[in-house]
């Protein structure tokens, strides 16, 4: 009976004229899968993904815009004290302009007694008097303003310092504050000492409880002891998470990147022990363990993060401007990207995908390829994408790549679909310093000891900026300054490589940050060409723009075809290229016989 009804329908409804028109949209819908399945070629592993358009100019800003980290220890001294400062970055946002930079990210500049460099906070709404004052941090934000460029703060909700006030309150046991932070008794033995309830451990290593003689209580602590972990679940600390939001809002910051989101929260009963992990040597614990769950992305942190996305939505109902939320989100197993993805739902408009950023010489094109194809496969449909390739936390990618790849590298990430994120000097090129020729000031790597720097000290990609051959690279006139600068400033800085008369990296970076305002690569499709152990390729494209960008991630001469599908021509003209290379501005190429030399890349307009 089932069938009959519906073949009367049908009769009806083609009686109507309209079978006709379905059976024609039936065809362009068949028509239009053939011809997606031959853009792709024979084989649908290759992606093509769809960037969200951009709909409102003025709430999508930053889906066009270079985020531009800068450390402010390590970008210039302003004062002479061999430490950097917020007059420092007032002076050299000229420098951001030159690169076409709309957003920069400031680590913490805020007051701390600087156990972890600022990530130690002990006053969320003040300037630590090492980088300035709040005055000066108001002028920056104008200044950055006034050029065009948006200003986005780290906001550090995991911890605070154990000098803050609150944490000095809580320990007391004063009925406001005593439920700040996370406290618990631990187990009493039999000779009536005290132990932690749990194994957790701390990411730089150790227990991570901490005994306070005054509590007569232990504390956790996801990082350094002397930094106690807030109890988010508090609704009095989520009230003063909030009212620091508020501040910094009405200091006219434009959004915010949030530290350790990952560990916001941790289990609710505190009996619980992380599971073996592996049985793995390592010199880190803390790598034994499974964190996921427990001391790491637990689901309660979307209720959190939801409501500061409320309150960002709140300020921009009132004056029409959209704040920006970055998650430093990551799984501990670095391929689960439907863990980072939650962030996404939670508020976050881009948490940040690092995937790149531990690539080695290692990973070359077929890995940098399976990486990106792979990310860009888990993505939410409608969400923008992003890519990371270095941090104040990971060696430098020319190090850990080759400086020969520096260009080849932020080609890379320029290029791809979403919004790049540049760590303060490698538009150069800039590399670790030895690590072994000073004294070590990470707490990280002074902790897990100096045999294991080289796995773990952080200060080697941290250290100042190479502005000139001038005196400290011209990033101060102390004699000493808080990291040595690196020994190849004489001939690897800024201001050599913007006046050379041949093509260097930062002028590669600079036309490359150009070329990415075309609708193509902010509004186009992405699709994968031409991949071999050496080449990687892929195609940007929207409706009348097309173009190639070829990549030789090897370390010998590449000579490819990169004609067929989905490139679909024979020639083009250079749009940008790197500095080892043949090419030039506007030069006609025959895309059957693309040459590169080894570490070099091109961008090419398809004719």
């Amino acid at each position: 009976m089932a069938q009959d009804k519906g073949a009367g329908s049908l009769a009806k409804f083609c009686s109507s004229g309209r079978c006709s028109l379905v059976l024609l949209l039936g065809v362009l819908v068949l028509a239009a899968v053939i011809v997606v399945v031959t853009l792709t070629g024979s084989s649908l592993r290759v992606p093509v993904v769809y960037v969200s358009p951009s709909r409102n100019v003025s709430r999508d800003w930053w889906k066009k815009s270079i985020v531009y980290q800068i450390y402010p220890r390590s970008f210039q001294d302003s004062d002479g004290d061999g430490v950097g400062d917020i007059k420092g970055i007032i002076q050299r946002l000229d420098h951001l302009v030159y690169l076409h930079v709309g957003i920069i990210w400031i680590s913490p500049f805020y007051v701390s007694p600087m156990k972890d460099f600022g990530y130690d906070v002990s006053n969320y709404t003040d300037v630590d008097p090492l980088f300035g004052n709040l005055t000066d941090f108001e002028e920056l934000v104008t200044r950055a303003h006034t050029k065009g460029i948006k200003v986005i703060v780290d906001f550090v909700p995991n911890h605070t310092s154990d000098r803050h006030s609150w944490f000095q309150l809580s320990r007391q046991g004063v009925d406001t504050h005593k439920d700040y932070y996370i406290w618990d008794k631990g187990v009493r033995l039999e000779n009536g000492t005290f132990v932690p309830p749990n194994n957790w451990i701390a990411s730089f290593g150790g227990p991570a409880w901490s005994w306070d003689d005054t509590r007569q209580a232990f504390y956790y602590h996801a990082y350094l002891p002397e930094q106690p972990d807030l109890n988010i679940r508090s609704p009095a600390v989520q009230k003063e998470l909030k009212d620091v939001l508020r501040f910094w809002l009405n200091k006219e910051v434009d959004g915010f990147r949030i530290d350790a989101v990952v560990k916001l929260l941790e289990a609710r009963n505190t009996s619980i022990s992380n599971e073996p992990l592996y049985t793995g040597d390592t010199v880190n614990p803390y790598f034994r363990l499974k964190h996921t769950g427990i001391t790491m992305n637990n689901e309660d942190i979307g209720d959190v993060l939801k409501d500061w996305r409320n309150l960002l939505d709140e300020y921009e109902n009132k004056d029409g401007k959209y704040r920006l939320m970055i998650a430093e989100a990551y799984s501990q197993n670095a391929s689960d990207y439907a863990v980072v993805n939650m962030y996404y739902d939670w508020g976050a408009d881009i948490p940040f995908n690092s995937n790149l950023a531990t690539i080695t010489r290692a990973c070359v094109s077929r890995c940098i390829r399976d990486r990106v194809e792979k990310y860009l496969n888990s993505m939410p449909r409608g969400r923008q994408p992003n890519f990371v390739l270095g941090s104040h936390d990971v060696s430098r990618v020319a190090t850990r790549m080759g400086s020969r790849h520096a260009s080849a590298l932020n080609m890379l990430l320029l290029t791809l679909p979403g919004t790049p994120t540049t760590y303060y000097g490698e538009e150069i090129g800039m590399s670790d310093i030895d690590s072994n020729l000073f004294e070590m000031q990470d707490p990280r790597g002074r902790r897990l000891g100096r045999v294991n720097i080289v796995l773990f000290s952080r200060d080697p990609e941290r250290s100042p900026m190479q502005w000139s051959s001038a005196w400290k690279g011209d990033f101060s006139q102390s004699m000493n300054t808080w990291l040595p600068v690196n020994r190849d400033f004489l001939t690897h800085n800024v201001k050599m490589q913007k006046e050379s008369s041949t093509m260097t990296t930062i002028q590669s970076y600079r036309r490359l940050a150009e070329v990415r305002q075309r609708r193509a690569f902010y509004n186009g499709t992405f699709q994968f060409s031409v991949t071999t152990d050496t080449i990687l390729s892929y195609v940007r494209a929207v409706r009348g723009e097309k173009y190639l960008i070829a990549i030789n991630f090897g370390f010998d001469e590449s000579l490819a075809d990169f004609s067929g599908k989905p490139v679909d021509s024979n020639s083009g003209k250079v749009v940008a290229f790197t500095e080892d290379t043949q090419y030039e501005y506007d030069m006609d190429v025959d895309i059957r016989r693309l040459s590169l030399p080894w570490g070099q890349g091109v961008v090419v307009r398809v004719q």
